[in-house]
């Protein structure tokens, strides 16, 4: 009889033992699921915490998954309180968002929306994704010491400043991405796919090119390098446009692998052309068989034309040259003679000259 009140007695403690261990995951999985909830905008305002706006008229709570699409409303208003977490949000249908700061766990989704909440801060590193046109990010971004990939097959613009620490940026997919802030993180910046356009001034982060990518805009960045098999491309400006990219710090192109060098004549002046502008560093034009300069010439220039397409300061030497054209060579490009240095400008440029043809006549000199 005593044995079996022991036997008893063991069994109740180890049921005890078993809630106690499970019951409290059971309801941190339950809190911490995240709801999917879909803005309708049926309500009488546009505010995120008006629960008649959102299907079912249930609300949403934080850390949930916020979905904008094709609504009743296609403005709204974030009355949550400042830095309220969300575990994503997504954007299409041309809908806009204003309002009050979030923070967000698993990144956000955008097709053809607006977003200009006051500041978005990551928690986690995560993913912004693109995968459509007339997609506008105009909220600052707080990085957070975590790396923000931009996954872009379509196009984004970002006009918010993008701060932060350590944390770095990753632009994958084959679209576009414009960046026009005034951003401040440190962390590395990755071009492995696609186009990233830098228009505004980040000199905090240096890049770093693979896969094929395409680094250009008119604003500055940081040192400039290659990676991989097929490095990628540097072409300031707009892909056929023209303008000035400066990089604060050395710029070297592939060793090993390949790196290009698009550049696009549209005028004479500086600012008809292209031009990569050197400052606080070095430039190497790594193995020549490597580096490529590519040279679009989209007008007729006059003889005695000058182009000073890398602008290097200081005075140290530009190191090495682009494949197939060595220092003082000629080549023709739509019927143009073209003339290259590599010690133009104050003598370290990489410049480009329309030679002037002078014909014999035999006459002397007037004067």
């Amino acid at each position: 009889m005593l044995n079996m009140r022991v036997s008893r007695i063991t069994a109740l403690r180890f049921v005890l033992i078993v809630l106690i261990a499970v019951v409290p995951v059971v309801c941190v999985l339950w809190i911490t699921h995240a709801a999917n909830r879909f803005w309708t905008g049926n309500g009488l305002n546009n505010r995120w915490n008006t629960d008649a706006n959102w299907k079912g008229n249930v609300g949403p709570s934080a850390g949930d998954d916020l979905v904008f699409g094709s609504s009743n409303q296609a403005n709204s208003d974030n009355n949550f309180a400042i830095g309220t977490t969300f575990n994503s949000i997504s954007v299409s249908d041309g809908h806009s968002m204003t309002g009050n700061s979030v923070s967000l766990d698993s990144g956000i989704t955008a097709d053809n929306g607006t977003i200009d909440l006051s500041s978005i801060t990551l928690n986690d590193n995560q993913t912004f994704n693109a995968p459509g046109s007339n997609t506008v990010i105009k909220s600052a971004i707080d990085n957070n010491g975590k790396a923000l990939t931009l996954n872009v097959p379509g196009d984004l613009a970002i006009k918010g400043n993008i701060g932060g620490t350590t944390g770095g940026l990753i632009k994958s997919g084959t679209g576009r991405t414009q960046l026009f802030g005034a951003n401040s993180y440190t962390g590395i910046t990755s071009v492995n796919e696609g186009t990233l356009l830098v228009f505004g001034d980040q000199h905090t982060s240096n890049v770093q090119l693979s896969g094929g990518a395409t680094l250009g805009g008119t604003g500055t960045v940081g040192r400039i390098a290659f990676s991989g098999v097929q490095g990628g491309s540097i072409s300031p400006a707009l892909v056929g446009g023209a303008g000035i990219l400066t990089a604060n710090g050395n710029v070297s192109f592939p060793s090993a692998g390949l790196g290009f060098f698009e550049v696009d004549l549209n005028g004479a002046p500086v600012g008809g052309y292209d031009q990569l502008k050197i400052i606080n560093g070095t430039v190497s034009l790594g193995l020549g068989a490597n580096s490529a300069l590519n040279i679009h010439l989209h007008f007729v220039p006059q003889p005695g034309a000058t182009f000073t397409i890398i602008d290097n300061d200081g005075t140290d030497a530009v190191s090495e040259t682009f494949g197939g054209k060595p220092e003082g060579s000629t080549f023709t490009l739509n019927g143009t003679t073209i003339f290259i240095t590599y010690r133009g400008g104050d003598g370290n440029d990489v410049v480009l000259h329309v030679p002037t043809t002078r014909t014999w006549d035999g006459r002397k000199d007037d004067g």
